[in-house]
């Protein structure tokens, strides 16, 4: 039974809370920059349910009378920044696929500061060093002539908390203009939750309220895994996203009020439910990838992956549980996702690679895959990873001409991580759906899970596609993404191999792996050698 919780908060301050320092950090003196063995790095732990956190730095010299121009900063979550000061190229197998973003700052005799709102929680790693010099323009002084500096960089690490209230599934909310951040966990089963707003009403002033959820941290206009837009035209909306098991999320309403008055303000319900859609096609235990798209509802099959590891540095791989091999049988109908987890601090450093290849018995098969830290994404036809509303291209693309690729991952994020991908076979003819079928289908799907109960809910999306294409006017919507779905049916086998290493090839023949240490962090690095430099 549903039941009603009425809140009203007032606080003072946006962040709910003071500003505290919470680390300092100093590098060891920094050297000329050559090699990744001249990096000075820092790591700073950001608590969980920050509103903001701001990195200070001050760049200074041990020895009186040197002066340091700059310093260059790199910032990164979850794993140590991937750099190259002196231009180097990074080698064809670094793909470019969906991670947190390197910050670039530069510290000086002055304090340079950088302020992340809602950030995520977890280590933040920083790179301090020195800018590069190529050799061949630098004068040669006579020894003892030089003054022998010896810079450093000083980090310290603020912080400020933030007001939470906990909410629950199935429970009504009211909200006010001073409602506080919400926060709601999902059990491992849950595919998606869908937000319900109702009896919204909007101060004349206000001219619309922003709805964010984010998965691990605050959402802010930058992060947000989705947000909706509500106008003053619109009493009532619905919101929905799909989700990961076993993690928070964050719920915030944001009104554009203009003037605030305590007579009459902004106000809305809101009430969440989850959701936990299963395909039994083939009477096969798949998941259903839900979305108010109809073009876009796919079924998934989920496999845990076991970290196999030995005690040298950064040198494990991923197998299926319970299986002698990573061999998985594909069709079309589906897309395979691979669900293994990096481990925070020991794990991080070395270089992860993620290699597929697959049984071509026709030459017009192929396979898009994707990889990305902490989100599903789905392959999509022609050659694309799409999250959302985002797209990228595919980092992995296989065919009748090339049926194995492979691609590195270096210092690959602490944390779960999904490898997908799917079959694809024949022509993509364009998919052409009236825009009336796919309103009819979002109709059929926002009823179906306002008032379905228990059971029933778990069907929502699967039934409500059935329903629309079997009218006449809507079977050009049977799609795959952009193509229409076509009968030509196809199967295949694809392996996969996830695992890391410490150095890629032991760094070739003009390099030698090295094991470095900052700030108790361990990672690996090439440290090459006569005179060569870059991949």
């Amino acid at each position: 039974m549903q039941w009603m919780f009425l809140i009203v908060f007032y606080t003072t301050t946006a962040d709910g809370g003071s500003t505290e320092q919470l680390s300092e950090i100093r590098t060891a003196f920094l050297q000329k920059y050559k090699s990744y063995h001249d990096v000075g790095l820092m790591q700073f732990e950001v608590p969980r349910e920050s509103a903001y956190v701001r990195f200070e730095f001050t760049a200074d010299d041990a020895i009186p009378g040197c002066k340091i121009e700059k310093v260059l900063l790199y910032i990164k979550h979850n794993s140590p920044p991937v750099i190259n000061p002196d231009g180097s190229k990074f080698p064809s197998d670094f793909k470019k696929i969906a991670r947190p973003k390197t910050y670039y700052l530069e510290a000086t005799g002055n304090t340079t500061d950088y302020l992340v709102v809602s950030p995520y929680f977890g280590y933040y790693y920083v790179s301090a060093v020195l800018p590069y010099v190529d050799p061949k323009y630098t004068p040669v002084q006579p020894p003892g002539l030089t003054r022998e500096c010896k810079p450093f960089v000083q980090g310290r690490l603020l912080w400020s908390s933030r007001t939470i209230l906990s909410i629950t599934e199935v429970t009504v909310y009211r909200v006010f203009i001073f409602f506080p951040m919400c926060r709601f966990y999902i059990p491992e089963d849950v595919s998606h939750v869908t937000l319900f707003i109702d009896d919204l009403k909007l101060f004349n002033t206000t001219k619309y309220v922003v709805v964010r959820v984010q998965a691990g941290s605050f959402p802010s206009q930058e992060h947000s895994v989705k947000n909706l837009t509500i106008t003053t035209n619109t009493t009532a909306a619905i919101m929905r996203f799909n989700t990961k098991g076993s993690q928070w999320y964050y719920l915030k309403f944001y009104f554009n009020e203009r003037i605030f008055s305590f007579q009459e303000w902004s106000k809305l319900k809101f009430t969440l439910k989850y959701f936990h859609e299963i395909s039994r096609e083939n009477l096969t235990s798949s998941r259903i990838f839900s979305s108010d798209q109809i073009n876009q509802v796919i079924s998934y099959q989920l496999y845990n992956l076991v970290m196999d590891s030995s005690t040298e540095s950064f040198s494990y791989f991923y197998r299926m549980y319970s299986f002698n091999s990573n061999n998985i049988n594909v069709n079309s109908t589906h897309f395979v996702a691979l669900q293994f987890k990096v481990r925070p601090q020991t794990d991080i450093g070395g270089t992860l690679r993620f290699q597929l290849s697959f049984e071509s018995g026709r030459n017009d098969l192929q396979v898009i895959a994707c990889i990305r830290p902490g989100e599903l994404e789905v392959p999509t036809w022609p050659n694309l990873c799409v999250h959302n509303d985002g797209r990228n291209d595919a980092p992995l693309v296989l065919n009748a001409t090339m049926t194995e690729s492979s691609m590195l991952i270096p210092f690959p994020e602490a944390g779960v991580w999904f490898a997908t991908f799917r079959l694809f076979c024949g022509e993509c003819a364009p998919c052409r759906c009236p825009e009336s079928c796919q309103n009819e289908f979002k109709e059929c799907l926002d009823k179906c899970e306002s008032t379905c109960i228990f059971s029933e809910c778990n069907n929502c999306t699967v039934m409500c596609k059935i329903e629309v294409l079997h009218k006449a006017v809507c079977e050009q919507c049977d799609c795959d993404g952009p193509c229409i779905r076509h009968d030509d049916f196809c199967n295949s086998t694809v392996t996969f191999d996830i695992g890391s290493t410490s150095c890629v090839d032991s760094c070739g023949p003009h390099g030698r792996c090295m094991l470095f240490v900052g700030d108790g962090v361990v990672y690996a690095s090439c440290l090459c050698l006569n005179n060569y430099r870059g991949k």
